[in-house]
């Protein structure tokens, strides 16, 4: 991870929006793109912008899932899920 940069971590929904009531999306989940921006290694204030920043309609989020009682992976722990919002 670079200097400056951190893992944008969920650690709550806001009641009754879209994210929560989908039920996919999950405090301790990793955001690591909102559409087409990669938040891999962004800042908070770069995530923020790119959630706002998100046009109206289709929202695409890539997030990586902490690994759950029997789930196996080869990526550190780690599940990556898409998930899209409307």
């Amino acid at each position: 991870m670079n200097p400056g940069k951190q893992m944008i971590i969920i650690r709550s929904l806001v009641p009754g929006c879209a994210a929560q009531l989908d039920g996919r999306l999950e405090p301790g989940d990793r955001l690591i793109s909102v559409n087409d921006v990669n938040l891999f290694n962004a800042t908070l204030a770069e995530a923020v912008q790119a959630l706002k920043g998100a046009p109206n309609g289709v929202v695409t989020l890539r997030v990586l899932k902490p690994e759950r009682f029997g789930e196996s992976s080869t990526d550190g722990g780690q599940v990556s899920q898409v998930v899209t919002f409307t």
